[in-house]
């Protein structure tokens, strides 16, 4: 026969490291989660309506289908600065920041962080523009595939097939500073550049 005792103290163990497992289960890093849209299936294309009153905090608009049908409804993000879209939508979100751009599905899933530039979000140049991940840059296409991995610390925009970046970098945005100038500057950096694959190019 098996001891009363020792079989009780085993189903402790047991239900100790069961207890153990489903809490690992359930751990979440403290960090931003994104997903990929790569392999999503083409879907129709949306339209944001009213066309161009959409990049005021606040306006309201909807996307709506090729069949008038609203798919993603006002109020569901602060801002939406694309006025054609498939698979990614440029937005902010409500509570957020102006300049606090991200690229979202059409569920609303966080693909990256879109980086500022100027006035605005970075816009396609040979088609891809600058997006942030977990604190790097990369570089996306309009549908929301991330095209080049975001590893860079610095990185500028395509020019003729080409982009310089930097591994490695000291970036100073000017409210950092003393808000004499209006971008960011970049000391110790060792630039090297790509094409629109990623790869090293002189």
């Amino acid at each position: 026969m098996t001891d009363p005792i020792r079989l009780n103290g085993l189903r402790f163990i047991l239900i100790f490291l069961l207890a153990g497992l489903s809490g690992c289960g359930h751990y979440t890093p403290n960090r931003t989660q994104y997903i990929d849209v790569s392999m999503q299936a083409p879907q129709d294309t949306l339209y944001r309506l009213p066309p161009d009153s959409a990049y005021e905090w606040g306006d309201p608009f909807v996307y709506v289908n090729q069949k008038g049908d609203t798919v993603i409804p006002s109020g569901l993000y602060a801002v939406g600065f694309w006025d054609t879209v498939t698979t990614c939508l440029l937005v902010v979100l409500p509570g957020t920041a102006y300049d606090k751009v991200v690229g979202v599905d059409r569920r609303g899933r966080r693909l990256f962080d879109v980086y500022w530039y100027d006035n605005g979000p970075d816009y396609p140049r040979d088609g891809l523009f600058r997006i942030r991940r977990y604190g790097k840059i990369g570089y996306a296409d309009r549908s929301g595939r991330v095209v080049i991995p975001a590893r860079y610390a610095c990185a500028d925009p395509f020019y003729n097939g080409r982009a310089r970046v930097a591994l490695q970098c000291v970036s100073v945005p000017p409210a950092e500073r003393d808000n004499t100038r209006e971008h960011t500057v970049i000391y110790n950096a060792r630039w090297f550049y790509i094409d629109t694959n990623g790869r090293r190019v002189r």
